[in-house]
C-alpha cells in the first residue's frame, strides 16, 4: 500500500492494516521464496580465466489455494534478472570466485488488489571450491530496501547460503543441496509502527540424472520457514505471520553452446502453514559472454 494513504488513516486503523498487509505479504512470499533461483549444477569448474553471465529467472504461481488462511486468488509473476562475473586465478582451478547483482520484478494480483514493480535489489558474493566430484559454493546474499514503494521490504536482509553438488554413480547422478538462513533488520516505514520481521530458513535437495549431454531430468524438494513478526510499538505478535511451505517438483535441464544452463520445472506444495500454496511453473536460463 502506498505510504501517503497511511498518513490519512487513524493510527489504530493504520496499525491493523499494517498487520494484515504484513501477514499477507509474508504468506504470499513463502510460497515463492527468494531462493527459488537455486537450480542444479549452476556453476561448474573449471572456469578459465573468467566469464560473464546473464541469468533470467521467472516463476508463475496461481494463488487460488492456501494453508490456514483465505487464498488471495489471482496469480503471481516474479522475475529475477541477474548479472554475474566469475573468475579464477590459475589455469586449472579448484577454486573460483564470483559476485552478482540481482534485480527482482513482481506482478501480483488478487480479488481485491493488484501490484507490480521492482523489488529490492540483491547483491551476492561467494566462492566455488571443488574436490573431485564434490563442490561447494558458500556465499552471502544481501537485500537492500530501495525497491519501488509498493514492493520494497523496508528492511535489510542478510542471507548466508551454503550450496553443494556431489556427482555419484560414475557421474551419472548429481545430488545438489542448498541451506540458507536469512536475518532481517527492523522494518521502518514513515507513519507505520516498526516491525521486527522474523528470520527465515530455506533448504532444498535436487537429484539430477545425467541422461545425455544436452538433456537431464531432475526432481526436487524445497522447504521454506518464516518466523513470526512482532509489532514493536506495543510488543504484539502479527497474527499468522509465521509460516512454512514444503513443495515437490520435477523438471528438465538443457545444455546448449551459448545457453549452457536452461531449466524448466513445476512445483506444488505438499505441506504448509499460513501460506499460499505453491502451484508454480519455473523457468531459468543463462547466457555466457
Amino acid at each position: 500500500m502506498p505510504k501517503p494513504l497511511f498518513k490519512s488513516l487513524p493510527r489504530t486503523l493504520a496499525i491493523a492494516m499494517t498487520a494484515a498487509f504484513m501477514a499477507a505479504s509474508i504468506s504470499a512470499m513463502a510460497a515463492n521464496p527468494p531462493l527459488f533461483i537455486v537450480v542444479p549444477l549452476e556453476w561448474t569448474l573449471p572456469i578459465v580465466p573468467s566469464t560473464n553471465v546473464i541469468i533470467q529467472n521467472a516463476v508463475f504461481n496461481t494463488n487460488n489455494s492456501a494453508y490456514d488462511m483465505q487464498a488471495p486468488g489471482g496469480q503471481s509473476f516474479i522475475g529475477l534478472t541477474r548479472y554475474a562475473h566469475v573468475w579464477a586465478n590459475n589455469p586449472h582451478p579448484k577454486v573460483a570466485y564470483f559476485w552478482e547483482v540481482l534485480q527482482p520484478y513482481a506482478n501480483v494480483s488478487g480479488r481485491e488488489f493488484s501490484v507490480s514493480g521492482f523489488g529490492d535489489p540483491l547483491f551476492d558474493i561467494g566462492w566455488i571450491q571443488k574436490w573431485g566430484g564434490f563442490q561447494i559454493e558458500p556465499q552471502l546474499l544481501v537485500g537492500v530496501p530501495i525497491g519501488s514503494s509498493e514492493l520494497t521490504n523496508h528492511f535489510w536482509s542478510f542471507t548466508p547460503i551454503f550450496p553443494f553438488n556431489w556427482m555419484v554413480a560414475n557421474n551419472k547422478l548429481a545430488i545438489t543441496g542448498t541451506f540458507a538462513y536469512t536475518w532481517n533488520t527492523t522494518r521502518h516505514q514513515t507513519g507505520v509502527p516498526d516491525l521486527k520481521v522474523g528470520n527465515s530458513f530455506f533448504g532444498d535437495m535436487i537429484f539430477t540424472w545425467m541422461a545425455s549431454a544436452k538433456v537431464q531430468p531432475f526432481v526436487r524438494y524445497d522447504y521454506n520457514k518464516q518466523n513470526g513478526t512482532w509489532n514493536l510499538e506495543d510488543a504484539s505478535y502479527v497474527p499468522q505471520s509465521d509460516s512454512h511451505d514444503g513443495a515437490v517438483g520435477a523438471g528438465l535441464r538443457f545444455t546448449f553452446p551459448k545457453f549452457p544452463l536452461t531449466n524448466v520445472w513445476y512445483e506444488e506444495s505438499v505441506s504448509g502453514k499460513n501460506t499460499v500454496k505453491t502451484k508454480a511453473v519455473y523457468v531459468m536460463f543463462a547466457y555466457l559472454f
